[in-house]
């Protein structure tokens, strides 16, 4: 089969397995949005009542779980201060890139994209124009995989995946110059769906006048697959001079190749990457049985948003009718004429007075009030949606902690309201770490032998953070740096994605730090202090000097000795 041929049969294929789930995801974009919430064809007198309740609990989830900033680090697989040494410096600057990018954004963004279509689709990749590693955040219909992946976990295993994009076709001839000139301009076709969230803002443009555009754009789509081509080499023994040939894999971390429009391939090689895998990661919002497509948190609160809507409309509808009764006429109560003195007179104006015929009847009907029935239902769907959304302090502010006074009792309600978002907060810290496997091996790889970063804090003030490659050398010796991936592990610290984790710890360890059974350094460790070093050296030396402030460190009672006095007793000096 010809290459041309294999890469347009793993497109259908990967497109035909996506499009089962996908079916939905613009329809979930546009509730997300608040858009498509009402049926199309609604009669012209009915209010459009829209409680838009998707996008603020999609914002809040996100704000939940990136309020605080993720622990990670670096560690070796092996022993030797050779290697602690170089998981030290990897995990001081991957720390600084994850700062200096402001990768927390980046994955804000991520979020959005799980929460509206199930799924978060990250790129960690070298950019040879910025010398940088870059966390690209991808969007899901832009991407297509092999349909045989069963989770996103199994995602390196996958024989292909498909990235699509829409770059303009001058750039696309700057990259490749020797394609220029074959490179045709693409449109969407106007016969179905065109893929990609670019190409379908621009299709109805491309549409009325391909020629016209401004600045035309081409597709491209980046295929990474396995190849299990092998080639067979000649190799001569040095000592007895023998030659012996050998079978070898020719693509064995896989084969990258890009198409573009016209059935051009601009770029076939090898994969690039020294861990050889692909530099794509995903992670689901709610699992799905089915495949690595998640399920989204549109999709689970569709249902009680298209309540809310209704009984909105009613309790609109309702107040408008009350204001506005229904006339109610025999109908010979008036001349057949619309004029002043006929059926005309029945207006809304105040005051008005009504000339009928005797002997008929003319009143005016009010409709009854809402039931106090649908603004129980109305009730019960906001607080369900509030649960759903896992914030705890809708929980306290609504009065349902019930009796409950004391810190432990709220403490308890709060970790059992953030219940569900702990397992999302854990998926992401896995995707993180993943990303930060791949960015270890990207910095071994390809950074230059300095590269500086400037990092804010501790303090007020920005750090420098020095990457010597050369420092990398002498830990860990001769070997090709870029071959050592495999021996340091990126790893995140589970939970440390909440804020609501910190505060509980922060508390713990001040109960504990009161009792005496740590130190003012675990404290200040585990609250996170800005600068905590300084501070616990400036500390000591004025408890040294007689300088403690009043009231710190004095006798908890008559028999007992404050937590200040227990460390100095400890250390010798008292």
């Amino acid at each position: 089969m010809r290459l041309i041929d294999k890469l347009h049969l793993m497109y259908e294929e990967a497109k035909r397995a996506r499009e089962l789930v996908s079916g939905d995801w613009d329809k979930a974009n546009d509730l997300m949005r608040g858009f498509g919430q009402l049926p199309y064809g609604r009669p012209p007198h009915k209010p459009d009542a829209i409680l838009n309740i998707i996008r603020p609990l999609i914002q809040r989830k996100c704000a939940m779980l990136t309020d605080t900033k993720p622990r990670f680090t670096v560690q070796p697989t092996r022993k030797g201060t050779g290697h602690a040494k170089a998981a030290a410096l990897l995990d001081e600057v991957l720390n600084a890139w994850w700062d200096e990018n402001n990768l927390d954004m980046a994955i804000v963004r991520g979020l959005l994209y799980a929460q509206t279509f199930g799924v978060m689709v990250t790129q960690t990749r070298w950019s040879i124009s910025r010398q940088d590693i870059v966390l690209d955040i991808v969007d899901p219909r832009n991407f297509y995989l092999d349909p045989w992946v069963a989770t996103c976990e199994q995602l390196p295993e996958a024989e292909y995946v498909i990235l699509e994009e829409t770059p303009t076709v001058a750039e696309v001839e700057m990259r490749f110059p020797e394609a220029a000139g074959k490179v045709k301009p693409w449109s969407p076709p106007s016969d179905s769906q065109p893929p990609g969230l670019v190409s379908r803002v621009f299709s109805p443009f491309y549409r009325r006048a391909q020629q016209a555009a401004a600045v035309p754009r081409t597709l491209l789509r980046h295929y990474w697959l396995k190849d299990y081509t092998v080639e067979k080499l000649e190799l001569t023994d040095t000592r007895t001079g023998e030659t012996r040939e050998v079978t070898k894999r020719k693509y064995p971390g896989g084969r990258y190749l890009i198409w573009a429009h016209g059935d051009i391939i601009l770029h076939d090689q090898p994969n690039p990457y020294s861990d050889l895998v692909h530099p794509f990661d995903m992670v689901d919002w709610y699992i799905n049985l089915d495949g690595p497509w998640g399920d989204s948190e549109v999709s689970s609160v569709r249902s009680p948003q298209q309540l809310l809507n209704k009984l909105a409309e009613v309790c609109v509808e309702n107040v408008i009718l009350m204001n506005n009764a229904i006339w109610i006429c025999d109908k010979t109560a008036f001349p057949p004429s619309e004029g002043p003195d006929g059926w005309g007179q029945l207006t809304n104006a105040p005051g008005a007075i009504i000339k009928k015929r005797p002997g008929t009847e003319v009143r005016r009907e009010y409709p009854t009030g809402v039931p106090s029935s649908t603004i129980t239902l109305l009730t019960w769907l906001l607080n369900f949606v509030e649960s759903h959304a896992g914030g705890f302090p809708e929980i306290l502010s609504r009065g349902k902690a019930g009796n409950v006074q004391s810190g432990l009792g709220i403490e308890q309600l709060q970790m059992t309201a953030s219940a569900m978002l702990r397992l999302n907060a854990r998926a992401l810290e896995g995707l993180i770490q993943r990303v930060g496997q791949k960015a270890v091996a990207r910095v071994l790889q390809f950074y230059p032998e300095e590269r500086l970063f400037h990092v804010y804090g501790p303090g007020d003030e920005f750090r420098e953070v020095m990457f010597i490659r050369q420092q990398l050398r002498e830990a860990l010796g001769p070997e090709s740096l870029k071959d050592l991936h495999r021996d340091f592990k990126f790893r995140v610290l589970p939970g440390s994605s909440l804020s609501l984790t910190k505060i509980q710890r922060a508390l713990t360890a001040l109960q504990l730090y009161m009792a005496g059974a740590i130190d003012r350094q675990a404290l200040l460790e585990a609250v996170e202090w800005p600068d905590w070093q300084n501070i616990l050296k400036r500390t000591m030396q004025e408890q040294m000097m007689g300088l403690e402030p009043a009231g710190v460190g004095k006798k908890s009672s008559k028999r007992g000795y404050g937590p200040l006095e227990r460390q100095a007793k400890v250390a010798g000096r008292i």
